[in-house]
């Protein structure tokens, strides 16, 4: 059984990437199991801005915000980890702090 192929891109859309020149801001997501770590990745990543202002913005009690903020940093650090080992080399930390978002591919970049 083959893996069926599918047309998609990551574009960097604000953090770290975006302001760097020379490093790339779009990357393919050409399987499913990349689109899966992607999505799961874009997920944790707004889990993890929300639990470090939860304090902040919602005012919940000191310990269970360092709960969330601990659990949602783990996940978070983890799905990072995973879209680097799928990535290798072109996944650096800069990768990890910039935000994201995925789309089809219908204009072919980077193909």
């Amino acid at each position: 059984m083959t893996a069926v192929e599918i047309h998609y891109i990551a574009i960097a859309r604000s953090g770290d990437l975006p302001g760097m020149a020379g490093h790339t801001v779009t990357m393919p997501v050409t399987t499913k199991k990349a689109l899966r770590l992607w999505r799961n990745f874009n997920r944790l990543h707004n889990i993890f801005h929300v639990a470090f202002s939860c304090r902040w913005l919602y005012g919940a009690p000191k310990k269970e915000c360092e709960i969330l903020q601990r659990n949602a940093l783990d996940a978070f650090f983890a799905a990072s980890r995973e879209l680097g080992e799928y990535y290798g080399e072109e996944w650096t930390k800069w990768h990890a702090r910039t935000d994201w978002v995925v789309k089809p591919n219908k204009k072919g970049f980077n193909q």
